[in-house]
């Protein structure tokens, strides 16, 4: 039985993007040209919804609208299939009221139900202010079912999502936030036919162009995932590995979308070609070290490793911020995944033992595993309500 399955899928539409934002975690420029083209897309999708429980698709990039009607035809399959879609974009393409609208329209009548904007201060160098705010009055007027702004801050950002909230609250509907103060995950309803109306308000993490580009004094986490003994033993395996999967402007299926994983020896698990979509996930679900990120996390391998050999290992950054600052270095470099593959047998009987714990704990009909969420708060990580690990 598989442990690790996707539920939502990012189609990375394309590498390229009309912006080169500094914290980029997939390193898009305007100067790449990767892109899926529409057949890839639905021969992937296809196996994945005929196969598992699929919840949502979210269209990202890169700037996805770059794809044109590749991407309203693939928009369009989903709703065939009765499968949520999820856009995220930089609303370049705002150059006027009429324009956002027209856009806005054009997105909705493919089928899609769910809008994300970005606009933060990494962004704004590339797309005005002014082109976001057009685009989020558009997004409110067409019949949506969520309408959200990612704002992605660090400690001196001006875009702050207080301002934002200042300036996008004239709907006269409550903006809420994604996150609650602790670094929750907060749930949201609408009523039928409403729409909900989201801040994501997310921390920047140096990730991708990000590494090289953001310095540690603009992150504002907090936590420290570098010196975690003994609140190691709080983590919990990634919900996002495998379970929020990814297909890369190159057509590989890979791990999740936390930062550009083409090519990388672990997290890739290969080229989509045929019918082999299903095959893949079987390969990612069948590793080892996958199952290790997946259930144990990033954070607590980092810190097993140490322990477990520490002149074999290296991680550089002084203070680690997030699951997938640690994950970058865990899988990127090159020292950490001899260690990893040296020493994974270490971990076989533990692995062994937490997938049959979840097999049979949270079987659910039709044979499909559904593990209890993991959220993150500071250090901690909160399994299920109230429970903690």
């Amino acid at each position: 039985m598989r442990i690790l399955e996707p539920h939502s899928i990012t189609v990375l539409t394309t590498d390229r993007c009309t912006a080169e934002c500094r914290h980029c975690c997939m390193n898009s420029s305007p100067t790449r040209t990767h892109a899926l083209t529409y057949e890839q897309i639905a021969s992937a999708l296809r196996q994945l919804f005929d196969n598992f429980n699929i919840k949502v698709v979210i269209f990202a990039g890169g700037e996805p609208t770059l794809l044109g009607d590749d991407l309203l035809k693939s928009i369009r399959f989903c709703k065939m299939n009765g499968v949520i879609s999820r856009i995220v974009t930089n609303a370049y393409w705002a150059t006027s009221p009429e324009a956002a609208l027209a856009k806005c329209t054009e997105l909705r009548e493919a089928g899609l139900d769910e809008f994300n904007v970005s606009m933060d201060d990494y962004h704004e160098p590339y797309i005005a202010f002014e082109r976001v705010k057009m685009a989020y009055d558009a997004a409110m007027q067409i019949d949506f079912s969520a309408v959200v702004i990612a704002n992605c801050v660090g400690k001196d950002s001006t875009l702050t999502p207080e301002f934002l909230e200042q300036q996008f609250g004239m709907s006269c509907v409550e903006m809420q936030r994604r996150f609650d103060v602790d670094g929750f995950s907060k749930f949201f309803e609408r009523s039928e036919g409403g729409k909900a109306i989201v801040l994501s308000n997310t921390f920047v993490q140096r990730l991708g162009r990000g590494i090289d580009l953001v310095g540690d004094e603009e992150c504002n986490y907090d936590s420290d995932m570098s010196n975690v003994p003994p609140e190691a033993e709080a983590f919990g395996g990634c919900p996002w590995a495998v379970r929020s999967c990814a297909i890369t402007p190159k057509n590989h299926l890979v791990a999740c979308c936390g930062f550009e994983l083409q090519g990388n020896p672990i997290l890739d698990f290969g080229t989509l070609t045929g019918d082999n979509a299903v095959g893949l996930v079987e390969r990612a679900d069948n590793d080892l070290i996958t199952n290790m990120i997946g259930l144990l996390g990033p954070p607590k391998l980092m810190q097993l490793l140490k322990e477990l050999a520490p002149d074999e290992v290296h991680f550089p950054r002084p203070i680690y911020h997030s699951y997938c600052e640690v994950c970058h270095d865990l899988v990127g470099i090159e020292k950490n995944r001899r260690a990893l593959y040296k020493h994974q047998g270490t971990f076989a009987p533990v692995i062994l033992q937490a997938r049959a714990d979840l097999e049979q704990n949270f079987r659910e009909v039709g044979g499909r595993i559904e593990p209890t969420p993991i959220r993150l708060s500071g250090v901690r990580v909160v399994a299920g309500p109230g429970a903690e690990v």
